[in-house]
C-alpha cells in the first residue's frame, strides 16, 4: 500500500478553516468510486506550529493506482476547483508495510 501525504497552506487568512476541511473531505471521499485503487481519503488540519495548515492523506493499493489517480478526470476537476484556495504545496509518498 502507498500513502500519499499532501500538505497545503490556505490563502484564506483569518477564517475558520474547519469548514473548508469538511467540504474537502466530502469531495475527496466522493472520488473513491471513480478512482480504482484509491482505498482511503482523509483531509485534516495540522497541529499548531506546523509548516502547513492542511493535510490530504490518500492511501492507494499500489503505485499504478497512484499514477492513474494523478490523471483521473474527477481528481483534475477537484484540483481545478479548489486550487485557487491553496498554496505552498509539498508532498511525501511512502510505502506502507503489509
Amino acid at each position: 500500500m502507498i500513502r500519499y501525504l499532501s500538505f497545503w497552506n490556505c490563502i484564506l487568512e483569518g477564517t475558520d478553516k474547519s469548514e473548508l476541511v469538511y467540504r474537502l473531505n466530502l469531495r475527496f471521499q466522493a472520488l473513491l468510486p471513480d478512482c480504482p485503487g484509491l482505498l482511503r481519503t482523509q483531509v485534516m488540519l495540522t497541529r499548531p506550529g506546523s509548516t502547513h495548515e492542511l493535510l490530504v492523506c490518500l492511501d492507494f493499493f499500489d503505485q499504478r493506482a497512484l499514477d492513474a489517480y494523478q490523471f483521473n478526470p474527477r481528481h483534475l476537476s477537484l484540483r481545478a476547483e479548489t486550487g485557487y484556495l491553496l498554496t505552498d504545496h509539498t508532498f511525501v509518498t511512502v510505502d506502507l508495510p503489509d
